[in-house]
């Protein structure tokens, strides 16, 4: 994956993200710029076989989402500080400064593509539908394996949905409840155990799940880590849900280009899929959406990167007529 990428620790007003990046070639490609953006309890990483995958001159952001692997950020348990608008904002405040230096001159905003998993997806879903930073215009949006936040809280009425997705409200719990216990369980063996479950069962997809397993257990060793991600799910049943209930009812949706991938065994086995985000789009010829069989499960840019790839490209050119 390093493969002519910089590695870069962006650093500023307390946060550090950490990066793998391909943007040298921006003023000579008509290609938005690719961001990347992993999910729970994951790091950039994740997409290692996706990026392996993609033509070698997309250009390419890839962060640690502040809190998350090599990122920092002050644990300050603030709520608002960890809402998906705010990481989000941090993190194309990051690609702006690691971009600009290779940008044409007189260039106006970026055009980026958000490609987000899990919490990263969630990253993006807000990010689409804000769209209103002042250095990048997203022209899509590929979000994998999620329901909007709302729609996945309100579904834990249902006892089997609770059960099965516990960690919802246990990581949101009370500081520092869940901090403590995961810490003394071991962060390293949560994530295991966690990871081993949502995975689905095909060979190679599980070999390539437990390949980078080591690197993900490795980062929950750390008590900021732990912190931050439980601060992440903390924002999501509190300032995230409030955002997205105002959203629903004031009629503000997704008013771009939205590819939704999702796993049939994982996501698909719990929610009608399509028929939830066209409740979250403003046009329903803006959706496309593309379940995966064959037993993969949550992990798809892991366990079958070659249908991540292949779905996002082909969604590229034909929904957003780009030439790539």
């Amino acid at each position: 994956m390093a493969e002519n990428m910089d590695k870069l620790h962006i650093t500023g007003n307390g946060i550090t993200v950490y990066s793998i990046s391909r943007l040298r070639e921006i003023a000579e490609t008509s290609s938005p710029i690719f961001v990347l953006i992993h999910g729970y309890p994951q790091s950039n990483l994740m997409f290692k076989h996706v990026i392996d995958r993609l033509p070698k001159d997309i250009p390419l952001f890839i962060p640690d989402i502040p809190g998350y692997g090599e990122s920092t950020i002050d644990a300050s348990h603030q709520k608002q500080a960890y809402s998906k608008r705010e990481i989000g904002r941090i993190i194309l405040d990051k690609l702006y400064r690691v971009a600009e230096r290779y940008a044409p001159p007189g260039h106006q905003k970026l055009k980026i593509i958000l490609i987000g998993h899990d919490r990263g997806a969630r990253i993006a879903h807000r990010l689409a539908v804000d769209n209103d930073h002042p250095t990048c215009d997203i022209v899509g949006a590929v979000l994998i394996d999620i329901v909007p936040t709302a729609v996945q809280f309100q579904s834990l009425a249902d006892p089997g949905n609770a059960a099965a997705t516990f960690h919802w409200a246990f990581l949101a719990a009370e500081y520092p409840i869940p901090e403590e216990m995961i810490t003394a369980f071991g962060g390293d063996k949560l994530v295991e155990k966690m990871m081993l479950k949502w995975t689905g069962d095909t060979e190679a997809g599980l070999a390539r799940v437990k390949e980078a397993l080591p690197v993900y257990k490795n980062h929950f060793l750390n008590r900021a880590v732990i912190d931050a991600s439980c601060a992440d799910y903390r924002a999501g049943a509190t300032v995230d849900y409030a955002e997205q209930f105002e959203d629903q009812k004031n009629g503000k949706k997704l008013g771009l280009p939205t590819l939704v991938i999702y796993s049939k065994k994982y996501l698909g086995s719990r929610y009608d899929v399509e028929k939830v985000w066209k409740e979250w789009i403003s046009d329903e010829g803006l959706l496309r959406t593309r379940g995966i069989g064959n037993g993969v499960g949550h992990f798809i840019p892991e366990e079958d990167p070659d249908a991540v790839t292949e779905e996002v490209l082909k969604w590229v050119k034909e929904a957003l007529k780009l030439k790539i």
